[in-house]
């Protein structure tokens, strides 16, 4: 699309020293320059709007153009990309297809679809819209992304990445993490038990101690306070406990005399 601003140039005024803008919705497009008209392209949706040109001449004379609509409608939405599988294993077949949907687009025009991965073309333009690889290597991971144009207009899709996997990887992560799973759960289990025990014996320990407490009372018992009395100075003192003799011997450091007998003593009373 191509703006230009049309004014009728006085004589007075040297070639040369007009200067024009380009702006749409009050937005400036192009500042001013000595070119008096504007290429915008290649065209979207979003070129759409109320455009006006303004003429400044050296004397800071301003003329501004009337607003011209400009409807920019679109030929056809932008591609989407879809893949058959993001996690794939070697061997298996990729499917990538590219999406989009005819809007102002006339049936003769016939759209094509480019594929590419990691920027570089791995299938160039054609009609088909589909992109197929058979028995994947680890080679084929990478970022993927279709073009879709029709004369000078070209849209391009989202990056969708796709990893593939050697033989069985998938598998064991899947186990380790299953594994992994259920040792966490187990563990919590055992924790959770554990603490359920813990509440119930001390739970139970005091109502067993208060049941004992109320059923069996704990007896007063007196002590006697009569013991004999050992006086100082003698020889020894024999305590009858009606079960057996017992004898009790205190020496001072002044005696050297032994303690007689008790039977001799008996036999001289």
């Amino acid at each position: 699309m191509t703006l230009e601003c049309i004014t009728r140039r006085s004589q007075s005024v040297p070639t040369g020293k007009i200067q024009f803008a380009f702006y749409r919705d009050k937005e400036t497009v192009r500042d001013f320059s000595t070119f008096s008209s504007h290429h915008v392209g290649p065209t979207g949706v979003e070129d759409s709007g109320n455009y006006t040109c303004e003429v400044i001449t050296t004397d800071s004379v301003r003329m501004r153009s009337e607003p011209v609509t400009v409807t920019i409608q679109e030929l056809f939405s932008t591609p989407e990309i879809k893949v058959n599988s993001h996690r794939l294993v070697q061997g298996n077949n990729l499917s990538l297809s590219c999406n989009t949907v005819r809007k102002s687009l006339p049936d003769t025009n016939q759209l094509q679809f480019a594929f590419h991965k990691n920027k570089d073309l791995i299938q160039i333009s054609s009609l088909s819209n589909v992109y197929h690889i058979m028995s994947v290597q680890l080679e084929d991971s990478g970022n993927y992304y279709c073009i879709v144009h029709v004369n000078r207009i070209n849209k391009t899709s989202q990056v969708v990445n796709i990893q593939v996997h050697g033989h069985g990887i998938v598998t064991t992560a899947t186990a380790k993490d299953t594994s992994r799973n259920n040792t966490l759960i187990i563990t919590l289990v055992l924790l959770v038990l554990l603490l359920i025990i813990a509440v119930l014996v001390f739970a139970c320990k005091d109502r067993l101690s208060a049941f004992y407490t109320s059923s069996y009372p704990t007896p007063d018992i007196e002590l006697p306070l009569d013991f004999p009395t050992v006086h100082k100075g003698a020889s020894h003192q024999t305590t009858n406990t009606g079960v057996i003799y017992a004898q009790l011997r205190i020496k001072t450091d002044t005696e050297s005399t032994p303690v007689p007998d008790q039977t001799n003593s008996s036999d001289h009373e």
